[in-house]
Formats: C-alpha cells, structure tokens, sequence
C-alpha cells in the first residue's frame, strides 16, 4: 500500500481461520473521489456483514470527506461505491 494515497481493502475469515475473499482481500472504496483512505471504524451490521466509515481524501492524507460502506457476507459492496456522510 502507498502510503500517500492508501486503499482500505477488507477481509472475512471463516471459522477455520480460511481466507474467504481472495489473498489481496476486497477494496472498500472504488468512488472516483476518493484517493485517500484512512481512519476506520468497523461494525457488525447484525447480518453477518458490517459497516465501514473512514477519513477520506480527494488529495493524499487531506482526510476532508467521510465515507461509508456496507459489505455483505459474501463481500458484496451494498452501497455502490460509498456514500459520502460529511456533508
């Protein structure tokens, strides 16, 4: 990971501890806005899946935009790209 403009990927494992969404793991964010990513806050969503909200960026480490995302148990992106919550 660049450490100018980072990429928050995420990862399930089962209960065996195996890697379920491939060895590099699921990018979160894919809105063309968004450069920066960093500051996580991860929660359960109740259905197995969970929320993520994180800083993010349009230039490196700028942090001026809040962005969410909902993944599913089969590491689907629920929310398209991510919503952006700052506004």
């Amino acid at each position: 990971m660049d450490i100018a403009y980072g990429d928050i990927f995420a990862q399930r494992l089962d209960a065996k501890g195996t890697i379920c969404w491939g060895e590099a793991g699921l990018l979160v964010f894919t809105a063309a806005e968004v450069r920066y990513q960093g500051g996580v806050v991860i929660i359960g969503d109740g259905s197995g899946g969970v929320i993520i909200v994180a800083a993010a960026g349009k230039d490196a480490l700028s942090g001026d935009m809040v962005y969410t995302q909902r993944l599913d148990t089969s590491g689907n992106r629920l929310w398209g790209g991510g919503i952006r919550i700052d506004r």
